[in-house]
């Protein structure tokens, strides 16, 4: 599908994506704030920076006359590849910091959820969703989370992937 060169320049882009993504999300932690919260969602929005650095790498260096389309397949495999190496991360990070740091969040969410009951409950069926998402965050585990981050970068990258393809192209 792709040429080695162009595979190792996704692949180098897509791990310091991952790997910038995950200090932030350290930083967060080591500061005391929750870092899989509204703080950890700020870490996402590293991967467009290196969707666009890697895209014009690309272009520079390796394929002058890179098209859109495969620009935009570039882009979705350095976000396949920063997805996978940022779930794997968080994972091995949730593990290691504990049950506490999950317990930490669970709590900042149901504070937040409580905060905004009452927009819930102007929704058709508010009562009932507010009551299932309350209990469904009791429910978190390192696997969840890992899921919930993997998915996120991976919406982010594919979006912003198009954006990057379309500025680069020939």
């Amino acid at each position: 599908m792709f040429e080695k060169p162009i595979f190792r320049v996704a692949l180098r882009y897509g791990a310091l994506a991952a790997l910038a993504s995950f200090i932030i999300l350290v930083l967060f932690y080591v500061a005391g704030k929750n870092p899989y919260g509204q703080n950890g969602f700020y870490a996402l929005f590293l991967l467009p920076v290196f969707l666009v650095l890697g895209t014009g790498f690309l272009r520079r260096k390796i394929d002058p006359e890179l098209k859109f389309f495969k620009g935009l397949k570039f882009g979705w495999l350095v976000t396949l590849i920063a997805a996978v190496t940022f779930g794997i991360l968080v994972y091995a990070f949730t593990n290691l910091a504990g049950t506490h740091s999950i317990q930490k969040h669970v709590q900042e969410m149901k504070a937040m959820m409580e905060q905004n009951k009452a927009q819930f409950l102007k929704l058709p069926n508010g009562q009932q969703a507010y009551q299932y998402n309350y209990e469904q965050l009791d429910l978190i585990t390192p696997q969840t989370l890992m899921l919930d981050n993997f998915i996120k970068l991976l919406l982010i990258g594919f979006l912003f992937s198009f954006v990057s393809a379309t500025f680069y192209r020939k």
